[in-house]
């Protein structure tokens, strides 16, 4: 039902109605019409009699076998018209909506860039069908509530009770710096020997370097040329460019190892740091769509031959 200008509720027209009118009005025929609508012309003349009648206005002049619209008729026809082609276009995308296969996922920056959109270009390749979304935010609950987030590829923590989590990769925790910091005049052959250099620091790192040079009995104090980052991609791309020395996990900056772009710091040195700080993470109910599962299994082959 709709409104009256004075606020009384007056009887829409149905929609079979207007559909009918519309068509007569746009071919300025009742058989064109039906033939369009797959009814007989009469079927179309009751419907636009009943909309005359009910809207209390002649739409069409009726001259022998023809039909054309009059002025009123002209102007309720580009309102109706409109309001179709409207009806249409809002349901052509619902449908392009409930079609497209969609996958959410939500990473750190530094995994995004260091490792997921050099290997993504493979899973889209495998699975074209799907329109992937990343997101790099760190609001953990409304991605998946309010975002409807399919997964999360986690840094640092596995204690979501709720969810359903498991380890992606596990690295070695290894100093490396550019090879031609290096090549300078100062040799590194122990860990007390990095002190001469600067260090990088990635800040929000779970490996810091107080606790592995504690662990390596070497007393350093911060230097003015230490740098500091809060995302480990930037204090990737400064050891790249020869400004110190990172602690990072070799998993992150394979590519930068397998080019040559950076190299281990001594690399017989042991005992290694081997964890894991990536974590899979969906929902329990996520867990059985399809597109999550094609994800999971492509992303668990990946991470194993990094390992290898």
């Amino acid at each position: 039902m709709a409104l009256s200008p004075k606020g009384k509720r007056r009887e829409r027209p149905a929609l079979k109605a207007l559909i009918a009118f519309e068509a007569a009005a746009r071919y300025e025929s009742f058989l064109k019409a039906a033939d369009e609508l797959c009814v007989t012309p009469s079927a179309v003349s009751y419907q636009v009699r009943g909309l005359e009648e009910q809207l209390g206005v002649q739409l069409f002049s009726r001259k022998n076998q023809s039909v054309c619209l009059t002025e009123t008729g002209e102007s309720y026809f580009r309102m109706v018209q409109s309001a179709l082609e409207r009806i249409d276009s809002a349901t052509d995308h619902l449908h392009k909506l409930e079609t497209t296969k969609s996958l959410k996922i939500r990473c750190a920056i530094s995994f995004a860039v260091q490792w997921l959109m050099p290997n993504l270009p493979q899973f889209l390749s495998e699975h074209p069908e799907l329109h992937v979304r990343i997101d790099t935010t760190r609001a953990f609950g409304s991605f998946f509530n309010r975002e409807a987030g399919d997964l999360e590829i986690c840094f640092g923590s596995s204690e979501f009770t709720d969810m359903h989590v498991e380890p992606v990769v596990f690295e070695n925790i290894l100093p490396m710096c550019s090879p031609k910091l290096l090549a300078g005049s100062k040799p590194i052959k122990s860990p007390a020997d990095i002190a001469n250099f600067p260090l990088i620091h990635s800040v929000n790192s779970f490996h810091l370097w107080d606790g592995w040079l504690s662990a390596h009995d070497v007393d350093r104090q911060p230097v003015a040329s230490d740098l500091g980052f809060d995302r480990a991609f930037l204090a990737i791309q400064a050891a790249v460019n020869g400004l110190g020395i990172i602690l990072e996990g070799d998993f992150l900056v394979r590519g930068e190892l397998m080019d040559g772009r950076l190299v281990t710091v001594l690399p017989d040195l042991e005992p290694r740091v081997k964890t894991c700080r990536h974590f899979l993470i969906y929902p329990h109910s996520r867990g059985r769509s399809a597109h999550v599962q094609a994800f999971r299994q492509w992303l668990l082959r990946q991470m194993a031959a990094c390992e290898r």
